[in-house]
């Protein structure tokens, strides 16, 4: 199936400005000749859209990229961390804290070792527990029924707050046509308080 051709009124229409159009048409009809839907993607986030760019325009380029495939009920992976993000997550700590040398062994020590990878998995991301659960995992009912942190009580909002910087965003949004809107973590526990 054959893609269909970007035109310069639909950038338009979706917000790309009028000086711009030319280059991006340039650039899309390229990307999409030799990459594959997901680079396509990640080179209009990359090379092309901005936080100026209303997400409109993300949208659109983002079911454009993406037209001819499917995932699984979705489009296709609208997210791709740099290798900062992924070299500073908390996957990538758990691995280099018990000497993981791939997400495979990771994934491979969980599935042998659920209760472990469990309890580690609540210390490292400091989970909050209003009660205390009396075990971690109920197989009291076999092991298709788990009941995970027996008894516990928690709101996963203590949690968050836990280790919230208050000055950084904790919600950035853009209504379809409009500015793009930050409320700070601060802001947010003031609201929700």
């Amino acid at each position: 199936m054959e893609q269909e051709h970007i035109t310069s009124e639909q950038l338009i229409n979706y917000g790309l400005a009028a000086e711009e159009v030319d280059y991006a048409i340039k650039l899309l009809s390229q990307w999409q000749k030799q990459h594959t839907p997901e680079v396509c993607w990640q080179h209009c986030q990359h090379h092309l859209l901005s936080r100026k760019h209303p997400f409109s325009l993300h949208l659109f380029l983002y079911h454009w990229c993406y037209q001819d495939t499917r995932y699984h009920g979705f489009l296709g992976p609208a997210y791709f961390p740099d290798k900062t993000v992924v070299a500073n997550s908390h996957l990538a700590h758990t691995m280099q804290r018990l000497n993981m040398k791939s997400y495979a062994a990771l994934q491979q020590w969980s599935a042998k070792e659920p209760l472990a990878f469990w309890e580690d998995t609540v210390k490292q991301l400091n989970i909050q527990f209003q009660s205390p659960y009396t075990q971690l995992c109920d197989l009291s009912h076999g092991v298709s029924q788990p009941c995970w942190f027996a008894d516990a009580r928690m709101n996963i909002i203590d949690s968050i707050w836990a280790k919230a910087d208050p000055t950084i965003p904790a919600i950035i949004a853009q209504d379809p046509q409009g500015p793009l809107v930050s409320v700070s973590q601060q802001q947010l526990r003031e609201l929700s308080a």
